[in-house]
């Protein structure tokens, strides 16, 4: 570290770091500085150092007028200054950054590069590891945004990826299990809630990824909602195809009624403009197909993936004996991972959509 007296400048590591002389004095005929430095520490507290004529450096503390000599002072590269300090003939390490900007999301995530080495541990503090990647103040937005007690349009939540897979964390302590076997964190991905259009399915996979008993029932809706929006095309042209008719003359809809509960179709096929089947002319904003949707979180247990099918095969007859105007039914059955889904962008493990005549 270089401090220019004559300027009153700090450099460490070739790097000019923004600071400002709170006081000068002379101790044994050697000029004295006090200097608050523009970084912070994990818990707020701003970086004051004591530099001496003699290139003696000491890091400043209320309960040390004189402060605590330091050694191996170094600025990293994630803009941590980094220094060995020793207080009551104890060395202790000091951290702080000089990154103070709020925290930048873009496209409602941020991916945090760690690729950090995992050695016997089944859970990981995130704390120390996001506050050096991060900055103080991005640090702390990130934490105060965390469960509880906040709105679900301020809300984040984090997921860590390993090498062999992913964990989800939604707790303030930034404490987050290790996937089994895994031996590499790769990345930590922070994701918004409020800038993603699917707030309310975001908050639905966040219940059932912390307490899927209690909300069972949020596990069938996003099931829905994600075989409605990822394979709307694939169930179009299953039935469109089956009676010779365009996909544009058809659109999905919920049915609106006992959303994702068991007793009431999931989804309809519903026309655009009028159509002929069969030589019968189906006005427009017919309901003519009826689609049931059976989940499942379980991804690797097929027979839960079985068990979902021919659940959602038993309402489909059901409700399409009810309906005059159905034409067909279609089934599916959909696995999917919550932690995965939550990332938006991994399509779900097992789907499979089978079609059944009225």
């Amino acid at each position: 570290m270089i401090f220019d007296y004559a300027n009153m400048k700090i450099s460490i590591d070739g790097k000019e770091i923004e600071s400002k002389v709170e006081k000068k004095w002379c101790a044994d005929g050697k000029v004295c500085a006090r200097v608050e430095i523009r970084a912070k520490n994990i818990d707020g507290e701003t970086l004051k150092l004591v530099l001496y004529e003699n290139k003696v450096i000491k890091v400043w503390s209320s309960s040390s007028e004189t402060g605590y000599p330091v050694t191996d002072i170094e600025l990293d590269k994630d803009g941590v200054i980094r220094f060995i300090y020793v207080r009551e003939a104890k060395p202790s390490v000091g951290e702080y950054s000089i990154k103070l900007e709020p925290l930048q999301l873009y496209g409602g995530k941020l991916v945090v590069e760690l690729n950090e080495e995992i050695k016997d541990q089944t859970q990981l503090n995130l704390k120390e590891k996001l506050f050096r990647k991060l900055g103080y103040d991005a640090y702390q937005e990130l934490v105060s945004r965390m469960r509880e007690g906040v709105d679900a349009e301020d809300r984040l939540v984090i997921i860590a990826d390993y090498d062999n897979g992913v964990k989800y964390c939604g707790n303030k302590r930034l404490a987050v299990h290790v996937s089994q076997e895994a031996k590499t964190l790769k990345t930590v991905h922070i994701v918004s809630l409020e800038e993603s259009s699917k707030i309310k399915v975001k908050m639905m996979l966040c219940n059932i990824i912390e307490d899927p008993e209690a909300h069972k029932w949020q596990i069938g809706v996003v099931g829905e909602i994600t075989l409605r929006e990822k394979y709307k095309d694939s169930i179009l042209a299953k039935f469109a195809e089956a009676y010779k008719i365009s996909p544009d003359s058809l659109r999905l809809e919920p049915s609106g009624e006992g959303y994702g509960r068991p007793g009431f179709p999931d989804i309809y096929v519903i026309t655009n403009k009028e159509i002929v089947i069969e030589g019968k002319t189906i006005p427009k904003e017919t309901k003519i197909v009826i689609v049931e949707v059976g989940s499942t979180t379980l991804a690797d247990n097929v027979g839960q993936f079985r068990e979902q099918m021919e659940r959602a095969i038993a309402d489909l007859k059901n409700h399409i004996g009810e309906n005059l105007n159905a034409y067909a039914g279609i089934a599916a059955s959909l696995a999917y991972d919550p932690v995965h889904l939550l990332l938006d962008d991994v399509y779900p493990e097992f789907v499979v959509i089978t079609r059944i005549h009225s």
